[in-house]
């Protein structure tokens, strides 16, 4: 049975058309249209795919439920004939203004805001193809190494991508980092808010894609928005900054952040990425020493 002839008998679509569009490098996307109903769907044959949608269709009902913040609502999560699929309500995109960039950082700030009693979640998710270990603790360092770090630098030494003296190195950085954190509450962030997983309605409304969602530092997302741009600049922050103030030393940590990125872009793409977190963690090391 066909793609087309699956998604029209399970979602009881009558003359729909569906055409293939652009929706990352992971998964096989489709636009399905008909007179009555307008849909994104996400499919994949891999064999953790219903798992991945699964994880990710929690993670945008989380975000809208918990902190009122536009997501795609999700029609449909289902597997079959080996091939898992996710559908979601058509967005339609017609770019964003400046004053959408502003409506942005308000929201940001409103899931930022959005706390829980611990850091992780109550289920663990993914980052891209790679699991996203949530185990919930009382102390964020510990969470960010342990759930991030620490696994993804297992995995980059593991698969011979990374020499084990920077698992090392990074082991010894962690013990002495934590006396400069600020103390927070568990913020609810996005986990993966590059340029790409945010998108824009017909009215200019922001609208939060593709996330791997979990109660960590709100440090985290602002790291990420850092890493390749595409956010704006600092007039917009103070729309953020007013109506959340951030520790005035956020920015110096902004690395520190991102090698939790840049290490699942060591295990997702390769080499190319690991001479960026050495860097890192040879900075921070060298910090401490």
């Amino acid at each position: 049975m066909s793609v087309k002839d699956i998604l029209i008998r399970r979602l009881n679509v009558k003359n729909g058309a569906l055409k293939p569009v652009s929706g990352g490098d992971i998964n096989d996307a489709y636009e399905l249209l008909s007179t009555d109903a307008h849909f994104f769907i996400k499919s994949n044959d891999a064999p953790q795919s219903f798992q991945m949608f699964t994880a990710e269709a929690k993670g945008l009902l989380l975000m809208k439920e918990k902190a009122g913040i536009k997501t795609p609502s999700v029609i449909d999560c289902f597997e079959e004939n080996g091939c898992a699929f996710l559908v979601l309500d058509w967005i339609s995109m017609p770019g964003n203004t400046g004053s959408s960039q502003l409506v942005f950082w308000e929201q940001l700030a409103r899931l930022h805001q959005t706390s829980n009693s611990f850091f992780g979640l109550d289920h663990d998710n993914f980052i891209g193809t790679l699991p996203q270990i949530n185990q919930a603790s009382g102390n964020w360092l510990d969470f960010y190494y342990q759930n991030r770090i620490d696994f993804q630098l297992k995995l980059a030494v593991n698969s011979g991508l990374m020499d084990g003296t920077y698992h090392k190195k990074a082991d010894r950085m962690f013990k002495q980092v934590e006396a400069g954190l600020p103390i927070e509450k568990p913020a609810l962030i996005h986990g993966d808010l590059w340029s790409g997983n945010l998108i824009f309605d017909q009215s200019g409304q922001p609208v939060f894609i593709d996330p791997a969602v979990c109660y960590g530092s709100r440090e985290m997302d602002l790291a990420m928005m850092k890493l390749f741009g595409g956010f704006g600049g600092f007039r917009e922050f103070e729309v953020y900054d007013d109506l959340f103030p951030i520790d005035n030393h956020w920015k110096e940590r902004i690395s520190f952040y991102q090698l939790y990125y840049i290490l699942v872009h060591v295990n997702l793409f390769g080499y190319s990425y690991v001479p960026k977190a050495q860097n890192i963690i040879n900075y921070y090391g060298s910090r401490m020493e």
